[in-house]
């Protein structure tokens, strides 16, 4: 019964739309080739897109500049705070922090740094009030 279901239903299909073509199998060494080759391809393209990444940051810089930044926000917190303009320089560049009144009670923090080599800034900007500051770091 269902044989001869399933045989009129692929003659329908057929008569829409046509006989499937047929598929040659790949042998294996068709099959190892082409991984090889998009192997390859994968590796040239990762090596080509880490070198131009990495060819505009120097990581080192980076790091040792957000440790600086996080050193001194420990500093201000740690210390009564005072209203001021504070800089200091550094090796990869400069570091400026601005204290001013927000409201009161509250300060507002804002620290840049600024690289020597490349000329970027990065700023951090926060609010921290004189009851949260010792529990904050």
């Amino acid at each position: 019964m269902w044989g001869r279901f399933f045989k009129r239903l692929c003659a329908k299909v057929f008569a829409i739309f046509g006989r499937p073509s047929v598929f040659r199998g790949s042998t294996l060494m068709e099959t190892l080739t082409a991984s090889v080759v998009f192997m390859i391809v994968f590796v040239i393209s990762m090596d080509v897109l880490v070198r131009i990444g990495s060819s505009r940051l120097e990581c080192g810089d980076y790091v040792v500049m957000e440790n600086e930044i996080n050193r001194y926000r420990r500093k201000l917190a740690s210390e009564s705070i005072r209203v001021g303009v504070y800089g200091q320089k550094y090796g990869w560049g400069e570091l400026r922090a601005d204290v001013a009144v927000f409201k009161e009670g509250i300060y507002r923090v804002r620290i840049e740094a600024l690289f020597s080599g490349n000329g970027k800034k990065i700023m951090y900007e926060y609010l921290l009030t004189e009851y949260e500051r010792n529990d904050e770091w």
